[in-house]
Formats: C-alpha cells, sequence, structure tokens
C-alpha cells in the first residue's frame, strides 16, 4: 500500500499530472484479504475491480457464477 501511495505522490507532483479520481485492479491478488482496504486506506482513492464482462459477453458454454468465478483472471487475457 505504501509503495503505491508513494509512486501516486510521485506522479502528482508532476507538472503534467492529470488528478487521479478512481483505480481499477485486475488479477488474482486482491483477493488477499483486506489488500485493497490497506490501499484505499493508503492513498484515499476508491479501487474498483475491473470488470471485462462489462464490454465482452461470455460465450455460449459460460454461465453466470463461472464468469463471475474468472473474472480476476479473464481481463488479462481479454486485453
Amino acid at each position: 500500500a505504501e509503495e503505491i501511495r508513494t509512486s501516486l505522490e510521485y506522479y502528482n507532483a508532476s507538472p503534467q499530472a492529470v488528478p487521479v479520481r478512481q483505480f481499477f485492479y485486475t488479477g488474482g491478488g486482491y483477493l488477499t484479504a483486506n489488500l485493497i482496504q490497506k490501499v484505499v486506506q493508503a492513498v484515499g482513492i476508491n479501487f474498483n475491480p475491473l470488470n471485462p464482462f462489462q464490454k465482452v459477453k461470455p460465450g455460449p458454454g459460460i454461465n453466470r457464477d463461472y464468469a463471475k468465478q474468472i473474472m480476476p483472471y479473464i481481463s488479462v487475457s481479454i486485453g
């Protein structure tokens, strides 16, 4: 969490910095207990899961429960 906070501070110190209003996260790391909460507390900006299925619909063989289960991992392969 502190590394993200210091990176954000470095970015914000840049003359070209655009205000960051929210972050999106993907991958299995976010399943780590309290990780997102700690990062939100450290940087003071909301983090939201990136849902690749908002724009790309799962194929006919993928049910809703399975799509929800693989959501953290599939966004990288969807790109």
